[in-house]
Formats: C-alpha cells, structure tokens, sequence
C-alpha cells in the first residue's frame, strides 16, 4: 500500500508534471517556535524540517519566545528553515491571572491577520509563498486570504482545543467558545482539512466535513531517532533512579492526569513500588505534584525533569520500561504516545480518543477507563512484574510504530501541497 493509500489521500493525486516541484510554503503556527513546547510545536517542527530536506522552502511565522527561555529546546538553526516572528505584545501578562487569558483571547483574534498580512507582502526572500499550512488557530486568516485569491490554504485540525477549553473554567470557556466558532466556519469554508486521527475525522464527517476536504494524515516521527540504542548511564546514575522506570512523557497539566499515576503507583505492591522511579518531563506546575507526591508517600520515587532538552528525549524513552498517559481528554495522535511507541515502550492510557487508535489493548499496552485508578495501578504492575510481557509488548509496539514515520508521512504531504499548489480545489 502507497504512503498516499495509508495515509488517507485516496482522493488526492498530484498530476505527474507536479512531481519534483520545489514548493515555497509559508507555515502559521500560533505557537512560540521552535521550543519543544507540546506535541503540536513538534509535530510542526518535524514536517518543516523534512519538507526542507526534500529541497523545499518552509517559511515559519509563528510568536515570539513568549515563555522567555533562554535556550530554545529545539533549534531550528542550520536546518533551512526561515523563521520569522510576528509580535504578540500582550503576551507578555500570558501568566497573569484573568488578565492573562483576556491578553491571549485578544491575540487569538487578531495575531493571524497580521501574520497573513506578512505572509502576502513575502516577508522572506523568497516571496509569496505557493501554498500555505495554517494551524487551527490561524485558519481564519489563512482561508480569508485563500478566498481572496491568496495562496491556497491546507488548515491542520490536530487536536479539540474548543473542548478541551470549554471545561476549563469561566475565562478560558470564553477562548474555548471562540476557537468553536472558528471551528464553525473553517468546517464551512475551508478548502483543505488535515486530522492527524481517526477519531477527529469522524467528529468532523458527523459534522459534514468529509473527503477530499478532509484528509487523514497521521502525526510524523523521526522513528530511527527513537529506536537507536543509547548509552544511559549517566542519566540513570546521576538521577539515582531504581531498577524500574515508568515515564510519563507530557506537560503537568490537570486534563493530563499525572494526579491519577501518582495515585496509582501509591497502590502499588511495596515490593514493585521500592523498585521503580516515576520520571516526568515535562514542564508544569511541579510544587503542586510534588507535594501529592509526599503525600501519598512516594516522594523519593518521583523525579521531575521540568522540560528535558530534546536531544534527551529519546534517550529517556530508551531508559524506561513502561510509559503512561492517563489523559482525562485528548484527540487525535499524540506524539509523545508514537515516540514511546518507536522506542519500544509497552503504553498504558486510558481509554480516551487520542489513545483508542494508538494502543492496541493487549498488544501494545493496555487501556484503563477514565478515572479507574485502581485499573491504572493493575496495568502498570502487570508490565512492571512480568519482563516477558514487557518484551511481548516492546516487539509489538516498535512494528506499530512504523506507519508513523516521517519520511512516509513527508510523503503524503508533498503529495498534498503539490496538488493544492498546482490549482486542485
């Protein structure tokens, strides 16, 4: 089966005189870049950089370093791609309660347009771009421009941030309100709409969004980066970690339910609980888990790494023996669930969109109800306790990781953009 097949671009096929093309794009993500800053950022990372390999040209426009760090967890010097930020004033009191959210509601309205506004004057050397990605929260922008005889629009649907926000509390169910009606029209008008899950390409057929506009690419990893073996030692001694690893790879967020692992390795058996270091590394607010963590009497067993720099990533991956996302909500493909799954990783999650398509129950790890704690507790224990399980599981994960890789997901959206750029609507 073609990347193009697997990929779901049934519907879309570049004419033959398209093929090795270079493609000028211009890439709009409102998001600072290029951090590791969530599956999102990487994702958009990932594609630009491949794209560029291919001899393409990729123009970011993106927000400045809005979160202030010193050293960018990604680089994108020396890869190629041109990187151009588009100031977002107000973001400055983005961690100021009340005012915060007020600033970035402001900013979500009206930073895309001025991005566009950059895009349409060819704020880079290479002028106005062939095609234009646009992720969700930039959609509007980019599709008024399309529709205005601008270059065509692919909007990127990668996530339920409306959802998501809408639960969120008074302020930001406003922000949640907002991105829904964005999501209204994008579904209306949009000329191109790129899921990267299942479940999200059936949320939108439901709401009349389907073939060719909608078009199923999943989320893209360098899987040879993951696989590699790696000498961790020195991660390992300089950690003071156990015999065993769970890692639980995502910001410290509520909806990411890192409560919920904290709690169950609490019921673990003291015989496994005495053996294994819980590792996040992610960024978040660590008092608040930590102090749950000397609650429950496990503090010792829990390091936090803050955000661990991306070159490490895969060398935590390969140290671990069990990964663990107890999401209370998520949708389409998570990245940090395909990277584990390239390492080789068993993955135990609960049983929410994003995780449906990607564990295999049994197979590849298991899935928990939300919320079973005691369910989540058993599934880590089974893995931690049965070395034969885990390497069962670690064979099946590492051959399921393969549709994820970026060259044949590179594929499908060189496809794509080709197509859009040649005059396909």
């Amino acid at each position: 089966m073609s990347a193009a097949r697997a990929s779901g671009l049934e519907c879309i096929e570049a004419r033959p005189s398209l093929q090795g093309r270079r493609l000028t794009v211009a890439l709009l993500t409102f998001s600072d870049y290029p951090w590791r800053s969530g599956g999102v950022n990487q994702l958009i990372h990932s594609i630009a950089q491949a794209l560029v390999a291919r001899g393409h040209h990729v123009t970011v426009y993106a927000l400045p370093n809005i979160h202030r760090r010193p050293v960018p967890l990604l680089d994108a010097s020396g890869s190629g791609i041109g990187v151009i930020p588009v100031p977002a004033p107000l973001l400055v009191i983005s961690r100021i309660p009340v005012l915060g959210p007020l600033a970035l509601f402001w900013t979500l309205r009206r930073w895309p347009h001025a991005a566009m506004r950059r895009v349409r004057r060819g704020a880079d050397d290479h002028g106005r771009p062939g095609v234009v990605i646009a992720d969700f929260t930039s959609a509007d922008a980019a599709m008024e421009s399309d529709a205005a005889g601008g270059p065509p629009a692919v909007v990127l649907r990668w996530a339920n941030w409306a959802a998501e926000l809408a639960s969120s509390g008074r302020v930001f169910g406003l922000l949640g309100r907002t991105l829904r009606r964005i999501e209204d029209r994008v579904l209306a008008n949009a000329r191109c709409i790129v899921v990267n899950g299942r479940d999200i390409e059936m949320d939108l057929a439901a709401r009349g969004a389907v073939p060719p506009r909608v078009v199923y690419i999943p989320s893209a990893i360098d899987t040879g980066r993951f696989s590699a073996g790696y000498d961790v030692a020195d991660l390992r001694e300089a950690h003071a970690l156990r015999e065993y690893v769970v890692l639980f790879p995502s910001m410290l967020r509520d909806i990411k339910g890192f409560d919920h692992l904290l709690r169950a390795f609490a019921l673990l058996p003291e015989s496994l609980r005495s053996a294994t270091t819980v590792v996040a590394t992610g960024r978040g607010d660590v008092e608040v888990y930590r102090t749950l963590a000397d609650e429950l009497g496990i503090g010792s067993a829990v390091v936090f790494l803050g955000e661990a720099p991306a070159e490490d990533i895969p060398r935590w991956f390969h140290l671990a023996d069990v990964a663990v996302f107890p999401y209370l909500f998520g949708a389409g493909t998570s990245v940090a669930s395909v990277e584990a799954l390239a390492a080789g990783l068993p993955l135990v999650a609960y049983r929410v969109q994003a995780f449906e398509h990607i564990v295999d129950d049994g197979s590849t790890g298991y899935l928990v109800e939300v919320g079973d704690i005691e369910g989540l507790s058993r599934a880590i224990g089974s893995l931690l306790a049965d070395p034969a399980l885990r390497e069962r599981m670690s064979s099946a994960a590492s051959a399921a990781s393969a549709q994820y890789d970026i060259e044949r997901i590179t594929d499908s959206y060189e496809q794509l953009l080709r197509s859009l750029a040649g005059g396909d609507r």
